[in-house]
């Protein structure tokens, strides 16, 4: 069995058996609810707050639900061994946050609802056919986000002209990112770097390449930038390199400049969406949503130290600025 998720999902599991109390959905045992999450980062936390809060606002107290919550530490092999554990336990429905997560349960649950939050393509992924409907036992909430507005906003800074895109080789999340860069680098004259990182091992060799041939080194959620975030920030620091991601939660930890949806706001809309399950709605009648808000963060704090100017266009089009 996998440890349980960290303090924060300790509280998590609190929220879920102490809401304030309110009218119960339905008579009889709880709801099962199986929980699987990719990993302890921040974002995960927050989405998976979000479906806890959400649930309580669409009536499921803990007379309702109860939560078996399980962390794959991300290891793909611990992602399977614990979908399938959770898989022959008696669950009523079953939550993934984040796309190896999620791709672990709906691999092992071909019947019981999964919902899922965090995943950046779910139709790219395999775990959907179709947004409109999954034409399977799945639904949920996607990260997606416009590789093109990300460009967009990234091209207000001044002497960004080569980017390069770190990702993981074989999590399609990470892979699925590059490809869009690719894609509209062009569009915005700034050339993509495709940068893989299979392992902690390569990071100082390969970021430290990264000097004077880019202007400015993308994040993207792939499980090794993860477990070796403060060196590769670090690296890039010494380098005088600007880092940008997607991941708003990257912002308070040294990130420059992130674009992208906040993970609680995501954590809601998977809420919804597990309410409706609960009370009856199959997976299959739910259409897959992506964000509905982007939010740009740029930290001044982080410009200072790197000596950028930061440009007042991009300031105006930030909607949080850490000072």
């Amino acid at each position: 069995m996998g440890k349980l998720f960290g303090s924060w999902v300790i509280t998590a599991v609190i929220f879920v058996f102490c809401f304030s109390a309110g009218t119960a959905w339905a008579d009889g045992p709880k709801k099962m609810i199986g929980v699987l999450v990719w990993n302890e980062a921040v974002r995960y936390a927050d989405a998976l707050r979000g479906i806890v809060d959400q649930l309580a606002a669409e009536g499921f107290t803990e007379t309702d639900i109860k939560m078996e919550i399980r962390n794959a530490n991300s290891s793909k092999a611990a992602a399977a061994r614990l979908a399938h554990e959770l898989a022959i336990l008696p669950m009523d429905m079953y939550v993934g946050i984040g796309t190896s997560a999620a791709l672990a349960l709906t691999k092992e649950i071909k019947t019981a609802p999964v919902i899922f939050a965090m995943v950046y393509d779910p139709v790219d992924s395999g775990i959907v056919t179709h947004l409109q409907s999954s034409e399977n036992n799945t639904t949920g909430v996607s990260i997606y986000f416009s590789a093109e507005k990300f460009l967009g906003v990234l091209s207000l800074q001044p002497n960004i002209k080569r980017l390069a895109v770190v990702y993981t080789p074989g999590e399609k999340n990470s892979e699925g990112q590059l490809r869009r860069f690719l894609q509209f680098g062009g569009n915005f004259n700034i050339d993509i770097v495709p940068v893989p990182l299979a392992g902690k091992a390569e990071t100082k060799d390969t970021l430290e390449c990264l000097k004077g041939r880019v202007d400015a080194v993308y994040l993207s959620g792939g499980s090794v930038v993860d477990r070796d975030f403060d060196r590769i920030l670090a690296i890039n620091n010494n380098s005088r390199l600007i880092t940008v991601s997607h991941l708003l939660d990257y912002s308070d930890r040294g990130v420059f400049l992130t674009v992208g949806p906040q993970a609680y706001a995501l954590g809601l809309m998977s809420g919804k969406k597990a309410a409706l399950v609960l009370k009856g709605t199959r997976p299959r009648d739910i259409p897959i949503s992506d964000p509905e808000k982007m939010e740009v963060v740029v930290n001044m704090r982080v410009a200072e130290s790197l000596g950028v100017r930061v440009s007042g266009e991009l300031l105006k089009e930030a909607t949080r600025i850490i000072k």
